[in-house]
């Protein structure tokens, strides 16, 4: 048995989280630009173009899970204030110190393949969402904090925006783990606040690195819907976006049948 947070569950058979391998994951899912992906960007940036959230709107953003994946936090950096800051709450210490290098190189222009990788990413952004990504790499070094921390052990009520991308079913094979996930996100959101979460849809567990094996809630659209729901949040206040694997052509995962946007509003 292994404790995350508050959570005690059995990951007898799967790696442990220092086993993670931030590189061969980057390479594996974020080389290049996925077509899922690309369509998760545009769904995101069109609905907080829609929200009319001002740039420079928010002061405390979350990404929770972030994992060595970077586009989560240039999707919002725009919309952060200069005096805000972007927290990237991530349990593995080898994702934190792949998302400290990666911050590193930019403040000591070192031209690394961490840093192109996600300036590549940043270009790919632009192209689709337009100039106010311009940039948006090189803000993140100045609003963001790398912080050890657990999706289980959330502060209530802190932050003006949540995300969470592919993480909540990524952590066991239990169900009630993925509740458990939700609704902590949920809770970590002040009244009013917007949450930003995308899902793996069917997942049968996932590898990152050679002879690795990490769990995964096999959930369907139906699921992510109750689960919402089991949250506290009304359904008026949430949206879900399929994004359909039959649409494209290489899957990511064994079993994986898409992905799934959520973007919510928690209740005033």
């Amino acid at each position: 048995m292994k404790n995350i947070g508050d959570s005690t569950f059995d990951r007898t058979g799967y790696s442990s989280w220092d086993e993670f391998d931030p590189c061969a994951y980057v390479c594996h899912n974020y080389n290049k630009m996925m077509p899922e992906d690309r369509k998760i960007i545009s769904i995101i940036s069109n609905e907080l173009c829609k929200m009319d959230i001002p740039l420079d709107h928010f002061k405390i953003v979350g990404d929770i899970g972030t994992g060595p994946n970077l586009y989560p936090a240039i999707l919002i950096a725009p919309y952060v204030s200069e005096m805000g800051q972007i927290e990237l709450i991530e349990p593995s210490l080898t994702n934190r110190n792949y998302l400290k290098c990666v911050f590193n190189s930019l403040s000591n222009d070192d031209d690394t393949l961490f840093e192109k990788n996600w300036c590549n990413y940043e270009c790919k952004i632009i192209g689709l969402c337009g100039d106010i990504y311009k940039n948006a790499f090189k803000r993140l070094q100045r609003l963001v904090t790398v912080k050890n921390g657990s999706i289980y052990h959330l502060p209530k009520n802190k932050y003006d925006f949540v995300s969470s991308y592919f993480v909540a079913e990524s952590i066991s094979d239990c169900y009630l783990q993925f509740q458990l996930a939700l609704n902590k996100i949920v809770d970590s959101v002040i009244p009013g606040g917007v949450i930003v979460t995308t899902h793996m849809l069917y997942s049968e567990g996932y590898q990152a690195g050679k002879n690795t094996k990490f769990p995964a809630v096999n959930i369907s659209l139906d699921h992510i819907r109750e689960s919402l729901i089991k949250t506290g949040l009304k359904q008026s206040n949430f949206k879900i976006w399929p994004v359909l694997t039959k649409q494209f052509e290489e899957k990511v995962r064994d079993g994986y049948q898409g992905m799934a946007v959520v973007i919510a509003s928690k209740n005033s």
